[in-house]
């Protein structure tokens, strides 16, 4: 539903532009909305629209409404949720994300996703890079947990953005897959295209679908351990597709474990997702140059199918 916000003018704020004032109070919605939202009538002052350049008294009341969050009109509701921060400074951060929670708002999806939650931490965000996407640098999927870097501020942004582009960092995940890898260490290099037979979905694109338009992609893998017919993968991205381990993975015939679109779901095991975790990520500072590094570990659901694969040494 539409929500609506009130305040009274202060003294501090006698003789102001109107959409001054606003970007003061609403530091976390960016001036090209605020301004949309006085040229649609949204904003009254002593119950009537003005414009955006109206002078301001103190006692007037402002009743702003803004209409329901729409992402792809650049409005998102900024959200108090909780945040698992491994750094932060004054250009970037890093969030160990939980599985389950969506990175940017999406049709249908407006509210309580980590966009939300970083536009509450970090109000500085709005605006930068996407509208859509505040911040933005690469993605993990809804149900894939673990580490991302995330831009606080333009110079940031930018950076980082060449920085992915150019597969100037690392990052490294822990899935579990069924059966087990053969060799135990190598290099996956197949190009990935959207599958043609279901859209949300991707496939590599060899075979019958080798003349689809697709993208590079390399991953590199190393098996850790071996449960039976299951085993512990480490995974490196040498590019950054959608879904590419998940993709190349069930391509190599070892799809992860928990995954219902790539697989065969997770009735057979005790964890409710894909088992994919973003453990590791190194990356210079955009800004200052330095060598960072973080590693996160397993999360509880990860950490009990890891248990329970090690207590029944599963498929044995």
């Amino acid at each position: 539903m539409p929500e609506t916000r009130v305040f009274v003018v202060t003294a501090a704020e006698e003789r102001l532009r109107l959409d001054k004032v606003l970007a003061a109070r609403f530091p976390e919605i960016s001036r090209n909305v605020l301004a949309r939202l006085a040229r649609d009538g949204r904003v009254l002052v002593q119950g009537s629209p003005r414009t955006k350049a109206f002078p301001l008294r103190e006692g007037m009341e402002v009743r702003v409404t803004f209409p329901d969050p729409d992402p792809a009109e650049g409005y998102i509701v900024p959200e108090k949720l909780p945040l698992k921060v491994l750094h932060e400074d004054d250009h970037i951060a890093v969030i160990d994300k939980p599985a389950g929670l969506c990175v940017h708002p999406a049709p249908g999806h407006p509210r309580g996703t980590l966009v939300n939650a970083l536009l509450h931490r970090y109000p500085c965000i709005a605006g930068v890079g996407s509208l859509k996407r505040p911040g933005i640098v690469h993605r993990l999927d809804k149900d894939t947990s673990g580490l991302l870097v995330v831009a606080l501020s333009p110079p940031a942004y930018l950076r980082l953005v060449s920085t992915i582009k150019n597969r100037n960092f690392t990052r490294a995940y822990l899935l579990v897959v069924r059966g087990v890898p053969r060799p135990r260490r190598g290099r996956i290099e197949m190009p990935i295209t959207r599958d043609p037979l279901y859209r949300k979905r991707f496939t590599v694109a060899i075979g019958r679908n080798a003349r689809l338009p697709s993208k590079p992609a390399v991953t590199r893998y190393r098996v850790l351990k071996e449960y039976g017919t299951t085993a512990l993968v480490r995974a490196e991205l040498e590019t950054g597709r959608t879904h590419q381990i998940r993709v190349h993975m069930k391509a190599f015939g070892h799809p992860l474990v928990g995954d219902s679109l790539y697989g065969r779901g997770n009735k057979e095991f005790p964890i409710s997702r894909q088992a994919l975790h973003a453990t590791y990520l190194a990356i210079r500072h955009p800004i200052t140059g330095a060598l960072l590094s973080f590693e996160s570990p397993p999360p509880p659901d990860f950490q009990q199918l890891l248990e329970y694969l090690e207590k029944t040494r599963h498929g044995m």
